[in-house]
């Protein structure tokens, strides 16, 4: 069950040869409920934060706050 509503969610990849972010949008359900970057940049938890609050929670898929399960597992170091 997602935790809230559906909206875009920036994900860096690299800075490209002039110096400009390079990445791409995915859907994104954390409770912010709006567009944003996914990189800690504005008041979303930073993926180390959202996976400690789901492993604390016994990894479900209510407390993703709109990270992957492979991003939550390898920001625990499950992977």
């Amino acid at each position: 069950m997602p935790t809230g509503p559906k909206h875009q969610r920036f994900v860096f990849v690299e800075f490209n040869e002039d110096g400009r972010e390079s990445g791409y949008c995915e859907d994104c359900r954390c409770v912010i409920g709006e567009d944003h970057d996914g990189d800690g940049g504005s008041e979303s938890l930073s993926v180390h934060d959202a996976a400690d609050i789901w492993l604390s929670n016994g990894m479900d898929e209510d407390y993703t706050f709109g990270y992957s399960d492979s991003e939550l597992r390898r920001a625990a170091g499950l992977n």
